[in-house]
């Protein structure tokens, strides 16, 4: 079982005007390292890869099963999941679409409708696909607040602290760690 990223998010979580406004910096001198600091930053966070395990914005994600690992009830593995793009199977050589009235969405996970069962489908390592749209919305605006605050946190605290050396704990390092418990705590994390 394995997740790939087919279509990543069509807008930035932070462009680089509001990015520029979080930092305070009025020239387009540094752009380039501010818009690399928002995308390391919001990596941090985002989809399969991050410490949310939560898509941010709207991106396209592919689970590929092999025959044996499928049942019904099964977990996509990033979320929140909006909906179902296709589900298929390979059969003959031939990637089959596995009907939308057999399957149901909920809570993020894929369930057969009652009395219905996958077809017969090859052994292989990529016998289901299931296509699927997570995050949680469109624009940055459907971010959850406390998720957006961390990830400005995280790349301001990038960007202020790029060539200087701290001891200990710096204010920016406890208002990272309160934002990223919140956000965790909010998916149920711990």
């Amino acid at each position: 079982m394995f997740s790939t990223l087919v279509t990543a998010p069509a807008t930035p979580l932070f462009t680089t005007e509001q990015a520029k406004d979080q930092l305070r910096v009025t020239s387009s001198a540094e752009d380039t390292l501010i818009d690399g600091y928002v995308a390391s930053a919001t990596a941090y966070f985002d989809a399969r890869d991050g410490v949310t395990g939560q898509a941010l914005i709207t991106q396209t994600w592919k689970l590929t099963l092999a025959g044996d690992e499928w049942e019904s009830g099964l977990r996509l593995p990033v979320g929140p999941v909006q909906s179902i793009a296709s589900f298929e199977y390979y059969i003959d050589g031939v990637l089959t679409t596995f009907a939308t009235e057999n399957y149901r969405l909920t809570d993020g996970r894929v369930y057969l409708v009652e009395g219905v069962s996958l077809p017969s489908h090859e052994v292989r390592e990529d016998a289901v696909q299931i296509t699927y749209l997570a995050g949680y919305g469109d624009t940055s605006a459907d971010v959850p607040e406390t998720t957006r605050n961390a990830v400005a946190v995280f790349f301001s605290g990038l960007y202020d602290q790029r060539s200087a050396e701290h001891e200990g704990t710096s204010q920016m390092t406890i208002a990272f760690q309160s934002l990223l418990a919140a956000s965790r705590t909010a998916r149920g994390l711990f």
